[in-house]
């Protein structure tokens, strides 16, 4: 069972999170539980000597919102949708999150798997999943083979999906 906390916030940081809240269809509570516990995650990266993404969490003078606490986290629309990337890079932060997810750690991605990204931005795409969890979740279903089948089979229709699959 959850405990209940009183926290007192200013209006205006109150309105930013209910704001981001109702963008992202989740409940204040569930956003708020989320930051804090990637800001747990980087206090851990900290104690073991790694480098952290505790910078994202200051304000800087950057004209967006996201640039300011992502600053290795780019948003691309492209013609398939939106997906954020390691700013100067062409790697999701899905597959990041994929490799993660299957057991590898941040530093086997950056010295094995990706050597061309940053420890610092293995973590600040962990914080950026743990903000946007529903989004990248999404994207990560959305570019499966079976969901790419799927896509397929519904614009072709049966019969020519058949035809060029040979299935």
């Amino acid at each position: 069972m959850a405990n209940k906390i009183l926290v007192s916030l200013p209006e205006k940081f109150l309105e930013d999170v209910d704001s981001v809240a109702a963008e992202e269809h989740r409940s204040r509570s569930e956003l708020i539980r989320e930051a804090l516990r990637a800001y747990l995650e980087t206090r851990k990266g900290k104690k073991v000597g790694e480098q952290s993404a505790s910078y994202a969490l200051k304000k800087s003078k950057a004209k967006r919102k996201s640039e300011k606490i992502f600053p290795n986290i780019e948003v691309v629309r492209s013609t398939g949708g939106t997906t954020a990337l390691i700013r100067g890079t062409r790697v999701p932060v899905h597959i990041l999150i994929g490799y993660l997810q299957i057991g590898e750690t941040p530093e086997i991605i950056t010295k094995e798997i990706i050597p061309h990204i940053t420890l610092s931005q293995v973590y600040e795409a962990i914080q950026y999943y743990f903000i946007h969890q529903a989004e990248i979740d999404k994207e990560r279903e959305e570019n499966t083979e079976e969901a790419s089948r799927r896509m397929l089979l519904e614009k072709l229709g049966a019969k020519k999906y058949k035809e060029i699959t040979g299935g």
